[in-house]
């Protein structure tokens, strides 16, 4: 929320230092467009383990994913070691079709599912990553601790039916675009005892839950120039609309 209040106390200078303001933390801030797609997930969970492996399914506005994060071979699942008690340190969940150790992997978006290339000299990839907040958590024993997490996803293909059409292509003949997902929430581990070690614990199951992202950059902005057009009005006018609408900020003295 650091930069909706630097965009709101740019709209109190005058409207040339008003202008320079929101064109600096533009430059400073997350670009307002960027070379690829990136969604961001609302809702969703993974859960670690499941009967399947890291399964996962996440949503937000214009997508929808899901997978399988499969630790039958490398890399190891990075809850299966035992310990004792102490600080966790954070943990990384991820699974990738190169590797491969994602496993039923799909992506829809706006409604169109999405798939990647392989087989050929220039596949297309997809990644899924959990990367937990954890590394000051303290466990001291059996029961169920909390911390935070963020998410990272991306797929380098098509849309599916370009894909299936053309079965022997890769990116350099589909010309694969490249789509990223990012999100974030809350994560719970469940601990216990671990059998047959005594004095150390293990995660039985890590669940991960999805909370909504703060508003974006680009949503911010056009909070800001919508206030900018307010006080463009002039007047008491534009004043005391821009109070309705923020009314906790004075506009006295101005």
């Amino acid at each position: 929320m650091e930069t909706l209040r630097i965009l709101l106390l740019a709209l109190r200078g005058t409207r040339t230092n008003r202008l320079t303001t929101l064109l600096l933390v533009l430059l400073a801030g997350a670009p307002l467009a960027s070379a690829q797609p990136m969604f961001n997930a609302t809702s969703g969970s993974m859960i670690d383990p499941s009967d399947l492996g890291a399964s996962y399914a996440v949503a937000g506005p214009g997508f929808s994913t899901s997978g399988v994060i499969d630790y039958s071979g490398f890399p190891l699942n990075p809850i299966d070691s035992p310990f004792t008690t102490g600080k966790l340190g954070e943990l990384i969940f991820e699974g990738d079709t190169a590797n491969p150790n994602l496993d039923k992997f799909s992506l829809a978006v706006h409604g169109v599912p999405w798939s990647y290339p392989m087989g050929t000299a220039t596949d297309g990839e997809a990644i899924a990553s959990f990367q937990t907040n954890s590394a000051n958590l303290l466990l001291s024993g059996p029961g169920t601790y909390s911390s935070t997490f963020s998410f990272f996803g991306s797929l380098v293909g098509a849309p599916l039916s370009v894909v299936s059409a053309n079965p022997t292509w890769g990116c350099a003949q589909i010309e694969c675009t490249s789509i990223s997902m990012q999100g974030g929430g809350t994560v719970t581990f469940d601990v216990v005892a671990a059998p047959g070690i005594p004095g150390s614990f293990e995660i039985s199951k890590a669940t991960f839950t999805f909370n909504a992202p703060e508003p974006s950059t680009a949503s911010l902005l056009l909070i800001a120039l919508a206030g900018l057009a307010v006080l463009g009005r002039g007047g008491k006018h534009g004043r005391a609309a821009l109070t309705a609408a923020c009314p906790n900020r004075s506009t006295s003295g101005r």
